[in-house]
């Protein structure tokens, strides 16, 4: 356990001035990932940039979700949403190959009840096919390079949703792929 504690505070410690070319301040890279939640499955894309503090992102993301209804068929929707997330490097080896980020977002978009229109006609759901939403959103990051160029990152994140008439709290796991140009 010593060593444990011991090796989190090196990390801490030259997180903080530590520089890699990867993640050097003003640099970027496109990521892609899919997502796993409670219940379904999910896709994101974007843009992510770093800092010498930790990293910011940019892009969309697409939740999807379901449901059992009193009737017991399955009512599916999906949220489609512009997101920014900014993350503090809380640890990370000198060199970058490896980097733990923490830290939150605001995301709005669009949710879709039944997007695939699968209820039976005769089940009234009584909620809009299309609902504006927003909220906020915690998440923690894994980022590793195995490869000069190409990162894995392991992502979790729990949305707060504002606005849906299907719930305000969900949880997601992701896996993106970062390419650094």
């Amino acid at each position: 356990m010593k060593r444990i504690i011991l090796i989190l505070s090196i990390l801490v410690g030259v997180s903080l001035s530590s520089a890699a070319q990867r993640t050097v301040p003003g640099r970027g890279a496109p990521y892609a990932g899919a997502s796993i939640n409670e219940s379904s499955f999910g896709i994101r894309a974007g843009w992510q940039g770093w800092e010498l503090w930790g990293a910011w992102s940019a892009g969309a993301v697409n939740r999807n979700y379901s449901s059992m209804t009193d009737s017991g068929a399955t009512l599916h929707y999906s949220e489609i949403c512009a997101e920014g997330n900014v993350m503090a490097r809380i640890a990370s080896a000198r060199s970058r190959v490896i980097s733990l980020y923490g830290g939150g977002g605001v995301f709005l978009g669009d949710e879709i009840s039944d997007p695939y229109r699968t209820l039976p006609g005769y089940i009234d759901t009584g909620i809009a096919r299309n609902t504006f939403i927003y909220g906020v959103q915690a998440s923690l990051e894994l980022e590793v390079y195995p490869l000069k160029r190409l990162g894995i990152s392991l992502r979790g994140t729990v949305p707060l949703t504002f606005g849906s008439p299907m719930g305000w709290i969900h949880y997601e796991g992701s896996v993106n792929i970062h390419y650094d140009f």
